[in-house]
């Protein structure tokens, strides 16, 4: 079985065999599509939509399509009624009196709980390397695009001086163990310390601790948001409180913090600086790197990297036969968020496996 995975990248992509069969679908665009070995919803969106980027409205016509990231040889998609095709075929064909700006809005990559029928093996797809030249492109210097990534709120950090805990959830009002959305909890911080009725705070977990790949240094802990908690009814010393959103298994002991606004949109942008990073964690925990992917590098504002800004990761020249073979670029990233000497980014597009470890540059 093949994970087909959504890649959020900046230019078009376009597989070889929706391109085989794309002449041969002009009477059917706006009926059905089947899907076949290669193909993923960000490809068939780029062909039959002509923008890539609008993948979910492929994926919302198809309820039968439960993961996004999962589609099969065989399947047959839903593309758009014919109606609204002729519709943006017209409004394509209008004039334009000025850049449109683009947002993107992507599902977060969810790892499948499901359990999913094996294909045979005569059904089952072989597994096909990205080619280079198939690696997202820059950005072109005119256009301004932007990206939304709903749940960028809950992917967490790297703290390298600790957290600033304004506190934590110490007991709960019902007798359980783990806590989640619409509990009513109790917190050790009140209205001497300014908590007010109203106030909003994050619920974290300092977690595992990430070391540098080369010095083997402490670098921080990775940081888990958990969700957030409503204050209800401040008193002195304590709070009551409710639990808004939780992302995760809360649990008495939890730290909060104060929440920090998070941008609805980034706004793609070419890196100003030169940048030498490395890749220092992976969130899932896994060797290995694939698209849709959160990973942590070991630079960050202060070494000028920006949200929005893409970086590519490469591999260093080997020597062969006594010659060195030049770098070889092997994946794509995207920078969601940044904090004083690490970044959060986003893995756009992949041409072979790379690990913690690999080096990353910026693209200017």
């Amino acid at each position: 079985m093949k994970r087909i995975a959504l890649l959020l990248a900046v230019v078009v992509l376009v597989s070889m065999p929706l391109m085989a069969q794309e002449a041969t679908m002009s009477e059917e665009v706006g009926k059905t599509y089947t899907v076949i070995k290669g193909d993923t919803l960000w490809d068939i969106s780029g062909v039959f939509l002509k923008d890539p980027f609008k993948w979910p409205a492929i994926w919302e016509k198809n309820p039968k399509v439960k993961d996004p990231h999962w589609i099969y040889p065989g399947d047959v998609l839903i593309i758009l009624p014919s109606g609204e095709i002729r519709k943006k075929v017209i409004e394509e064909a209008a004039p334009s009196p000025a850049p449109v700006e683009k947002v993107t809005e992507v599902q977060p990559t969810q790892e499948k709980k499901e359990e999913v029928k094996e294909p045979t093996k005569e059904e089952a797809p072989a597994i096909v390397p990205v080619a280079e030249e198939a690696l997202p492109a820059a950005i072109p210097v005119q256009t301004k695009q932007t990206l939304r990534y709903p749940g960028i709120e809950r992917v967490g950090f790297i703290s390298t001086d600790g957290e600033s805990s304004i506190g934590k959830i110490v007991d709960a009002k019902e007798d359980k163990l783990m806590l989640s959305t619409g509990d009513d909890v109790y917190i050790d911080t009140g209205e001497e310390k300014g908590v007010k009725k109203g106030d909003k705070f994050t619920i974290y977990r300092t977690a595992a601790p990430v070391y540098h790949p080369i010095s083997k240094m402490l670098v921080g802990h990775q940081v888990d948001i958990l969700g957030a908690v409503l204050v209800t009814a401040p008193h002195d010393k304590v709070s009551e409180g409710q639990i808004l959103e939780s992302f995760d298994a809360i649990s008495r002991g939890d730290s909060l913090k104060m929440v920090e606004p998070v941008p609805a949109e980034i706004e793609i942008k070419k890196g100003g600086v030169p940048l030498d990073a490395l890749i220092i964690a992976n969130k899932k925990g896994t060797v290995e790197m694939a698209e849709g992917d959160i990973v942590f590098l070991d630079k960050g504002r202060r070494a000028g990297v920006e949200a929005g800004n893409t970086l590519m990761v490469y591999l260093s020249g080997r020597l062969k036969d006594k010659l060195m073979l030049p770098s070889e670029d092997v994946g794509r990233l995207l920078v969601l968020s940044t904090q004083e000497d690490t970044s959060m980014a986003l893995v756009i597009g992949t041409k072979k496996p790379f690990r913690i470890g690999d080096k990353v540059r910026m693209e200017n």
